[in-house]
């Protein structure tokens, strides 16, 4: 079986899931948390980000300039429309993985 949470801001998404995870030992699939993976220094997403929206969108470091990509997105429609292009179908992917792992380790994800 597999279970969706969604929910506003503050609605105790994160309450259930750590609840799920710690009291009855199910795994929880985060996209928050995916999407922040996928956007790590060595992904291909953040090089994909990178060669989209030019190497401003990094940190000194290699890690994501959030707050430049923002500037960026937020301003124009089209650019947010491209970013989500490429940052969701890496989460779907990853989101996919882990759920066959669950799967294959006989686990509902």
């Amino acid at each position: 079986m597999i279970i969706g949470l969604t929910g506003n801001i503050a609605t105790g998404k994160s309450t259930i899931s750590n609840m799920l995870e710690t009291k009855y030992n199910i795994p929880v699939i985060d996209a928050d948390k995916i999407a922040r993976e996928v956007v790590e220094p060595g992904e291909e997403t953040l090089s994909i980000i990178a060669e989209t929206f030019g190497r401003q969108v990094l940190l000194i470091d290699g890690t994501l300039n959030r707050k430049k990509l923002g500037e960026i997105i937020f301003q124009d429609a089209s650019k947010r429309e491209t970013l989500n292009n490429i940052v969701h179908p890496a989460v779907r992917e990853k989101m996919d993985m882990k759920k066959n792992s669950c799967f294959k380790k006989d686990l509902q994800p």
